[in-house]
């Protein structure tokens, strides 16, 4: 994570770069703070940084976007954020 935005709705917002793979909206995601895991839970609400305010479905590798959480506000830059899915199984 790069850096924290504190939203008009009083959300705070996760502004992030996509080191690797793809982040999805709804997309599970674990939060960890030096090296130990705080959150996991489902991603809220995806946002390309730059041109484009409105939301967005996903976000790939090299993209920076921003990211809020359904049911986490304590974001700190430096946190890492490992987006997953969970596939069922047969």
């Amino acid at each position: 994570m790069l850096s924290k935005i504190q939203s008009a709705s009083a959300a705070v917002l996760a502004g992030s770069r996509v080191t690797e793979g793809q982040v999805s909206l709804g997309s599970f995601v674990r939060i960890s703070r030096n090296r130990r895991a705080l959150w996991t839970g489902r991603i809220q609400q995806l946002r390309l940084r730059g041109g484009a305010s409105r939301g967005a479905s996903w976000a790939a590798a090299g993209q920076e976007c921003v990211i809020a959480f359904d049911g986490f506000n304590d974001v700190q830059p430096g946190d890492v954020l490992e987006a997953f899915q969970l596939e069922p199984t047969t």
